[in-house]
């Protein structure tokens, strides 16, 4: 065995939960795009919907992840859903929410969907950028 020892660092106990914890609401939609991104990482033979399902069976009750445990990426999907999740709920809780008196096309969220699904980020920022000047337009 080597001399040369690396010192580890230091963990967490994750039987605990964090308190007292201060975040911008903008956390919110960077944990959105964050997932986003994820997801058009993914190799395209998963089914993403399929994966939301196990998310909410196991929020449910439904699910046990010891008869059904969550691969590498259903865990790391997960982590950024419910972090995000979290969030918006203390979001709501706190009265943070701003009612928006606006609608998408249609056809711009199933495009987005199929370049989100495809992978191709830079269409997906395109017609978020669409989506954002479309919402603008009816807000101004």
């Amino acid at each position: 065995m080597s001399d040369n020892k690396i010192p580890l660092r230091d963990t967490f106990d994750f039987s605990k939960d964090i308190e007292n914890l201060s975040l911008s609401s903008t956390y919110i939609l960077g944990l959105e795009q964050l997932m986003l991104y994820f997801i058009t990482t993914l190799d395209s033979s998963l089914d993403v919907k399929a994966m939301f399902e196990k998310f909410q069976n196991y929020i449910s009750g439904e699910l046990k992840l010891e008869d059904s445990p969550f691969t590498t990426d259903e865990a790391n999907l997960y982590t950024i859903f419910s972090l995000q999740q979290l969030l918006k709920a203390q979001a709501y809780k706190q009265g943070l929410e701003v009612k928006v008196e606006a609608t998408v096309d249609e056809s711009l969220v199933k495009e987005l969907l199929e370049a989100t699904t495809a992978g191709d980020m830079e269409k997906v920022n395109e017609i978020n950028q669409r989506m954002v000047d479309h919402v603008n337009s009816q807000l101004s």
